[in-house]
């Protein structure tokens, strides 16, 4: 099979540009939460952060401001431990940006406790 063939294949397989949807959310102060699975390659955290950067918003150089912040939760899978490291996040009055370590595509399957 041809380069060609193979491009023509996958021709409709494009992705699509929602990040006006965020844009909008935001604009009409509603909270949107957005979050990846560290090892997600197709829509983790090296594909969403570069497009939710070009989102202009109130507070936006604060959101990005360096650092991120560490969240804690209780481990589902066992109650009686301490927290356990959930992951990081950025968090603005509207937007809420997490990254769960430990886990794909498929966050609650691959690393229940952060999403329990």
């Amino acid at each position: 099979m041809s380069s060609s063939a193979v491009n023509e294949a996958f021709n409709g397989d494009k992705m699509i540009d929602y990040s006006h949807f965020v844009s909008e959310l935001i604009e009409a102060k509603s909270k949107v939460l957005i979050y990846a699975g560290e090892f997600d390659a197709q829509d983790g955290p090296k594909t969403i952060e570069p497009w939710l950067r070009k989102i202009q918003f109130e507070g936006y150089d604060d959101f990005w401001a360096p650092g991120k912040n560490i969240y804690w939760v209780q481990n589902a899978t066992n109650p009686e431990t301490d927290l356990i490291n959930g992951g990081l996040f950025r968090q603005g009055d509207y937007l809420s940006y997490l990254t769960v370590p430990k886990s794909g595509h498929f966050v609650p399957s691959n690393y229940y406790s952060p999403t329990f």
